[in-house]
């Protein structure tokens, strides 16, 4: 029989707020049972830290690094997988309520019901008159959505003003002049069930993508929830010292800065901020209650496939931030929650309750419905299937996962987590184990060179093109006979930014190995067996000495590995970006860190005593 397909995502949550994961704060009573009657997977990373391109890449299956999108423009290519269409061509009906945000420019969505909260969105609206502006317009209230998710539409306790001085995100963290019943999180799910009341034809299996606007900012809250806030209760995280901002990259330490913080706001009003983040959480998780009530009443509940997840998590406090500025380079926003319960007769009688530590990607989620619903999964689709845990097996500890930004990209495996900062002299490595948050960067710790070094090789394979076992066989012959390389030259790829130009590299791309040619010094850069050949020209045009084995070459070595990480991350076409690079690569002292810390908290804080 066909199951159905409940993919439930929300905007920017913090992978660990929830009660069951041991949140000091957030309850989330109906997302713990869920959990507990399925597998929770505390590993989950996605494609991208910004909405739009993670979106695509769960309805895709596709990293970005295929599809192209790193900003905001939503182009959707001809030949790119669609979970949505996909289901629907295999005889489901499908439907989207709330926050779409995957762009409009092109596509089918593959929707046959749409109701869209956002103003971006409304084209999509299948029938017409259900976006959430129509519906507001209705009740007489104008549409809170238009601007910044809905900051115009608050006011702050007993009526006060709201200060100028204020923090532009403790303005937006105001009570709500919607009220509650006509409010996001509760329109959003009475959209859902009046699909499920009134359009599902119950001769198909649905397919319904359910996305809650928030806890994305802005934290505007109605009066009910508001004057449940405990806000004293909130634990504020440490800062980082001036010493471990000061190991940071450029771009690190300016979005830190820019980051609304304990430095930028008083501790009070950083707790308020946190306790209505938190508890639009908790509004998220009532309306799943009244959700999967109704399904269990109408005898639904055991035939559906019920996924929660986030497009990218928020700092939610750790670092003493808030927000997500920081993009991949903190963990707290490309890791995020991830609940599978399967329907009926899916999971083996020792699964529930299962919790998951392995790593998986966003990508993994269009694999697992075909698997589980017995689809074919197409071959664009770059992801794996999960189905297996579901049997009782387990998923392996040592699969690198990746999450990408225009100017950064970063891979995290076994325990360590390394950032690339496109053609920055400075990245980022963090031992996960011992430091979750991220807090102190080893980047320059001569211990961690082998580690980092393996660590980059993963990251050029992952960006690097396909490569064939021919390739493999022909670059083994190729390095040895240097009479073939004005061939290689001839016949595949010869890329740099001046062919003449000794102090820039030049590539070839030959499949399997790379070529990274600067001056008289070559490296062919093995991607398949990490069986590097390092040469200098000069002195053995015959290349019968490898000078990887001596440590007074490692340096060069590693400035020709970034240089070719550098290219590879280049040459990937962007649709478009919202990331810049650093303003300049340079390197602070803890000092001039401090001395930045204190002129950013004097300038942001006026008047806020």
């Amino acid at each position: 029989m066909c199951q159905n397909v409940l993919f439930i995502m929300v905007d920017q949550m913090h992978a660990d707020c929830l009660s069951i994961a041991g949140h000091s704060y957030v309850k989330t009573p109906n997302l713990d049972k869920l959990s507990q009657s399925g597998v929770r997977f505390t590993q989950c990373y996605v494609q991208s830290p910004i909405c739009l391109p993670s979106r695509i890449s769960y309805l895709s299956g596709q990293y970005l690094k295929t599809h192209h999108q790193y900003g905001f423009v939503g182009k959707q290519h001809d030949d790119m997988p669609n979970l949505m269409r996909h289901l629907r061509q295999h005889g489901y009906q499908t439907a989207a309520v709330g926050k779409q945000h995957i762009g409009t420019i092109r596509g089918d969505w593959g929707m046959d019901y749409c109701a869209p909260s956002l103003w971006e969105d409304q084209a999509h609206t299948m029938p017409k008159g259900l976006w959430y502006g129509d519906y507001l317009s209705k009740q007489g209230m104008s549409f809170p959505t238009e601007e910044a998710h809905g900051a115009e539409c608050l006011a702050m306790p007993e009526g006060d003003e709201v200060s100028p001085h204020m923090h532009p995100m403790r303005r937006g963290a105001g009570k709500s002049r919607v009220p509650v019943e006509h409010g996001l999180e509760h329109w959003t799910t009475d959209r859902c069930l009046d699909f499920l009341n009134q359009h599902w034809n119950r001769n198909k299996p649905f397919c319904m993508w359910l996305s809650y606007d928030r806890p994305h900012f802005p934290n505007a809250i109605p009066t009910p929830w508001y004057e449940r806030l405990k806000s004293q209760d909130v634990l504020l995280d440490e800062l980082l010292t001036a010493e471990q901002l000061a190991a940071m990259p450029a771009w690190v330490i300016e979005q830190y800065l820019a980051s609304p913080s304990r430095i930028t706001m008083p501790d009070d009003d950083m707790r308020h901020l946190l306790a209505t983040y938190f508890t639009i959480i908790e509004m998220i998780d009532q309306e799943l209650g009244r959700l999967f009530e109704w399904l269990t009443n109408k005898g639904v509940m055991e035939q559906t496939h019920i996924i929660f997840c986030a497009d990218h998590g928020d700092n939610a406090g750790d670092l003493g931030i808030y927000d997500k500025k920081l993009g991949v380079c903190s963990n707290a926003i490309i890791r995020v929650p991830l609940i599978w319960r399967p329907a009926e007769g899916v999971m083996a009688d020792s699964v529930p309750g299962t919790v998951v530590d392995s790593p998986v990607e966003a990508i993994d989620l269009f694999s697992t419905v075909c698997d589980l619903c017995e689809l074919p999964v197409p071959d664009a689709v770059q992801g794996v299937s999960l189905a297996s845990v579901f049997a009782g097996d387990t998923l392996p500890m040592d699969r690198p996962v990746f999450s990408e930004q225009r100017w950064r990209r970063a891979v995290v495996y076994q325990g360590w987590k390394y950032i690339h900062h496109v053609d920055q002299p400075h990245g980022e490595l963090y031992e996960l184990a011992n430091d979750p948050l991220c807090r102190n960067n080893r980047f320059d710790d001569p211990a961690c060179q082998m580690q980092l070094s393996r660590l980059k090789h993963l990251m050029i394979r992952f960006l690097a093109n396909p490569y064939t076992q021919l390739d493999v066989q022909t670059n083994a012959k190729i390095r040895k006979r240097p009479e073939l390389i004005n061939k290689w030259r001839t016949n595949k790829w010869w890329v740099g930014d001046a062919a003449d130009d000794e102090h820039y590299p030049n590539f070839i791309d030959g499949g399997s190995t790379w070529l990274i040619q600067q001056r008289s010094i070559q490296l062919f850069y093995d991607l398949h067996a990490e069986d590097h050949w390092l040469v200098d020209m000069k002195s053995d045009s015959c290349k019968t000495n490898n000078l990887m084995g001596l440590p007074s070459n490692r340096n060069i070595f590693t400035q020709l590995q970034a240089a070719l990480l550098n290219e590879l991350c280049r040459k990937i076409a962007a649709i478009d970006y919202l990331d810049a690079p650093a303003s300049k690569p340079y390197r602070l002292s803890s000092k001039q860190v401090h001395d930045a810390v204190i002129s950013h908290s004097s300038t942001q804080c006026r008047c806020m005593d």
